[in-house]
């Protein structure tokens, strides 16, 4: 694998952008749960153990997990990976 060098101009606009990009991330995350930062908890539900555990094993591969439902009244969660 080759390398191309770049300029210290070059490398400070992309680490510029980076820290951009991790900031809106971090963002995006505070407006998906209650445990974030200006996060809006808007209820809570203690589900069976094996399902609060997919959950968690999702929350802790930094999957934020998303609520939705259907016309049958089922609750859908997905886990958004980015």
């Amino acid at each position: 694998m080759s390398y191309r060098r770049i300029s210290q101009e070059e490398a400070r606009r992309l680490q510029k952008r980076v820290d951009e990009l991790e900031t809106l991330r971090g963002k995006e995350r505070a407006s998906w749960a209650s445990e974030y930062p200006r996060g809006i908890h808007i209820g809570s539900w203690a589900p069976e153990s094996w399902f609060f555990a997919t959950i968690k094993t999702a929350r802790r591969l930094d999957c934020p997990v998303v609520v939705t439902h259907n016309d049958k009244g089922e609750l859908n969660f997905y886990a958004v990976k980015e």
